[in-house]
C-alpha cells in the first residue's frame, strides 16, 4: 500500500539537467583556426571596418526537463576526449555524474578515454539496474559507482586506465542530493542568488595526485584488445524465464 501512495503523490519536485562538453581536441584545434582566421582578418584590407569574427567553439550542449511526463532517455557516455558524463533516470530518482580521464597513460600508449566512457556506461546502468522498494526512495550514489566499477572487473573489459568519478543523486520526491566523489572530480551547490552555498573538496594523495578508480594493463596481449575501441558496455543479461 506504501508503493502505491507514493506513486500516487508522484514528485514534488522539477529538475532541468544542463550538460555542456567539449574535448581538449576539439577546442585546441578550433582555438588553432580561430586565431588563424583573425590574423588573416586583420592584414586584409577594410579589416577595420568589418564586423569581428564570432568566437563560438562547437561546445556540444544537452538541455532536459527531468518532469513527470516529460520525455527522458538516459546517457550513459560522450565523445568529450578523455572524459566522460552519464545520466540516468530511476523512480523519482535523477543520477548523473562525471569521470575525468587520467591523460598519463596516453604516453603508455592507452587511450584514457576508453576507461571514462566505459566507466559512465557502467555507472548508468547501475543506477537503472537500482532497486528501490517505493518510488520515492532515494538511490544511493555511492552504491551506484561501487557496483559500476565492480561490473567493470568481473566483466574483464580490456578497458585499462583510470579516471576521477563523481555519481549525485537528485531526489524529485525529497529534493535532497546526495553525492559520491572520488578524487578531485568537485561540484559546487548555489542557491538561487548564484552564490556558492557548498564546495566540495577535493581528494587527493598529494598535489596533482587524485585518488581515481585504475585498471591497469596486465600484458601486451590483454592491452591490445582495447586498441580502436570507442568503449565498452555491460553484458546484456537476459530475463528470467526467457527463451
Amino acid at each position: 500500500m506504501p508503493s502505491v501512495i507514493n506513486a500516487a503523490l508522484g514528485p514534488r519536485f522539477q529538475a532541468v539537467l544542463a550538460s555542456a562538453w567539449i574535448s581538449k581536441h576539439a577546442a585546441a584545434k578550433y582555438v588553432q583556426d580561430y586565431v588563424r582566421q583573425v590574423q588573416a582578418e586583420t592584414k586584409s584590407p577594410g579589416s577595420a571596418t568589418r564586423e569581428p569574427i564570432a568566437f563560438a567553439p562547437p561546445i556540444q550542449v544537452q538541455v532536459l526537463n527531468v518532469a513527470e511526463g516529460a520525455a527522458y532517455e538516459a546517457l550513459d557516455a560522450i565523445d568529450g576526449g578523455e572524459d566522460s558524463l552519464f545520466h540516468a533516470r530511476i523512480k523519482q530518482n535523477l543520477v548523473y555524474g562525471v569521470a575525468d580521464g587520467v591523460g598519463g597513460w596516453n604516453e603508455s600508449g592507452i587511450d584514457p578515454s576508453i576507461f571514462s566512457r566505459t566507466l559512465t556506461a557502467y555507472s548508468a546502468d547501475a543506477a537503472q539496474r537500482t532497486f528501490l522498494l517505493h518510488d520515492s526512495d532515494e538511490a544511493d550514489p555511492k552504491d551506484i559507482m561501487r557496483r559500476a566499477f565492480a561490473g567493470m572487473r568481473f566483466d574483464a573489459v580490456p578497458a585499462y586506465g583510470s579516471a576521477t568519478a563523481l555519481v549525485m543523486n537528485l531526489s524529485l520526491a525529497t529534493g535532497r542530493l546526495r553525492t559520491a566523489q572520488l578524487g578531485d572530480s568537485t561540484y559546487v551547490v548555489l542557491d538561487s542568488q548564484q552564490r556558492a552555498k557548498f564546495v566540495a573538496a577535493e581528494q587527493q594523495h598529494r598535489f596533482n595526485m587524485p585518488y581515481q578508480l585504475t585498471i591497469p594493463p596486465v600484458d601486451e596481449t590483454r592491452k591490445e584488445k582495447g586498441v580502436g575501441a570507442q568503449f565498452f558496455r555491460p553484458r546484456v543479461v537476459p530475463d528470467e524465464g526467457s527463451a
